[in-house]
């Protein structure tokens, strides 16, 4: 099974690296690494990215072929291959898919007006990341925390993401 070995390559990263947080960028795969392993996370994305959390998730918006029984019926064949790793995990399967975001902080890169499923209040709306972020600089390399963020280096301003 695919998700298996790719469950095995999260969790020893995971293990490793010891994060106190991850940040996940629409990650499925990697939200279930993290819930295995007992670790905060937060997810970001845009409006399509991050569904609503309802039973089952909300098809994408905008599409024919996106009907709510499509929805439920990928969703069923995810939650079935979840809860084979998680069986092997000894932990609880999941009993809808929504379940693996339940408990990460949800971060939308968008404005509540322009989101595709409709203004949300279980989501953080951060906007359109800018050309240069106007934050103040942490230095992390000091404390006795640490966080871990896996982006693709083509990843639009990781710079200042980073």
């Amino acid at each position: 099974m695919v998700l298996w070995g790719l469950m095995q390559s999260w969790h020893n990263l995971l293990r490793m690296l010891r994060p106190d947080a991850v940040i996940l960028d629409h990650s499925p795969t990697a939200g279930l690494a993290v819930l295995i392993a007992g670790i905060r996370s937060v997810t970001i994305g845009n409006g399509f990215e991050i569904s609503p959390l309802s039973n089952p998730l909300a098809p994408i918006p905008g599409f024919s072929w996106a009907t709510a029984a499509n929805a439920a019926a990928s969703e069923s064949i995810a939650v079935d291959n979840a809860a084979i790793v998680l069986r092997r995990f000894r932990r609880r399967p999941l009993m809808r898919l929504r379940d693996l975001f339940r408990d990460s902080t949800r971060m939308l890169l968008t404005y509540p007006e322009v989101n595709p499923y409709g203004v949300r209040t279980d989501v953080g709306y951060v906007g359109l990341l800018p050309g240069a972020l106007r934050v103040e600089r942490v230095d992390w390399l000091t404390g006795d925390w640490g966080i871990f963020a896996c982006l693709r280096p083509d990843t639009y301003q990781i710079d200042a993401i980073l």
